[in-house]
């Protein structure tokens, strides 16, 4: 089992590329190429040479038309396998998660696999791996947490295509390819991700959400050319009119620990250290022993992770 990491970047995000590709330094599972589609930024290429001996890395450029989906593309013509990961150049995988993309892939080969992470922009704390960045950890999708659950949205069980966001996610490079890949018609921020996802149910396939490979996604303004584009109003819209409802078992994967990991991580390092807490939150704190239950309307799996 080989994967090829696709990760975009994008301008004045050298940092936060640094950074995620850090974090694949750190995995336990090592049997991965990487490519980093660059939409035009400056230093980009001296980012990803530094860690040439480190990872097997390769690096492709082009000038800046803040188009994510035509790097999406560009990594999927250039990838050398056929397990496909793909990775906004701002989060931070935990050490275990090519592992478990690793292991499910070939369990869900017909299937879009959505990974947790932290997308709250409001939710801001030190990070666990790198506590000098600033992380969002709490992933809207699973946004319920009390003093002893985790309460996934209904919503992902009836509407999964809404709820497929790309900044950390999976599949097989035939099942892209098989949809058409991404659609460049999108420009600038948001909804590209859905659309394709809405393609690929439509074309049969199936969309499962997994935290075994939970992310924290690196704080960062939203000032940029990319982001304004989407205020402006962006053309891209135009095909995200309808949601398939959903006729299959929706799937919630997750290794036990996996779970216990991220609840350590949400109930003794993020939230003590988050100023924007809801009230269940801040009652959470209040019981240090608690453990984060799943409560779900989707099938739960417990996976098989060595370890």
């Amino acid at each position: 089992m080989r994967l090829s990491v696709l990760i975009t970047a994008a301008p004045d995000r050298e940092a936060l590329l640094a950074g995620c590709l850090q974090s694949l330094v750190w995995q336990t599972f090592q049997d991965f190429e990487v490519l980093v589609m660059d939409d035009g930024s400056v230093h980009g290429e001296a980012i990803a040479n530094s860690f040439q001996d480190r990872l097997n890395i390769r690096y492709f450029w082009r000038p800046n038309d803040c188009t994510v989906n035509r790097s999406r593309n560009q990594g999927l013509a250039a990838a050398h396998h056929e397990h496909i990961v793909m990775l906004d150049g701002d989060v931070l995988l935990n050490p275990l998660a090519l592992e478990a993309y690793a292991y499910h892939l070939p369990r869900y080969p017909n299937c879009l696999l959505a990974g947790y992470f932290g997308y709250s922009k409001i939710h801001v704390a030190p990070s666990q791996w790198r506590p000098d960045f600033r992380v969002n950890y709490l992933d809207n999708r699973f946004d319920s947490y009390s003093r002893n659950h985790l309460e996934i949205n209904p919503d992902l069980q009836r509407y999964p295509g809404r709820y497929f966001w790309g900044a950390n996610t999976a599949y097989h490079r035939s099942l892209a390819v098989d949809c058409g890949g991404f659609n460049t018609e999108f420009v600038g921020w948001g909804n590209n991700d859905t659309e394709f996802a809405q393609r690929a149910l439509w074309h049969g396939y199936h969309i499962h959400f997994i935290v075994d490979t939970w992310a924290e996604h690196q704080e960062h303004g939203r000032n940029e050319k990319y982001h304004q584009i989407f205020q402006a109003g962006n053309k891209g819209q135009d095909y995200f009119r309808v949601s398939l409802n959903c006729d299959y078992p929706v799937e919630f994967i997750a290794h036990p620990r996996s779970i216990q990991t991220l609840t350590a991580s949400i109930f003794n390092l993020y939230l003590p250290q988050d100023y924007h807490l809801s009230p269940h939150q801040k009652e959470a704190l209040e019981h240090p022993q608690a453990v984060l239950k799943i409560k779900s309307p989707l099938k739960v799996e417990e996976t098989s992770l060595s370890g």
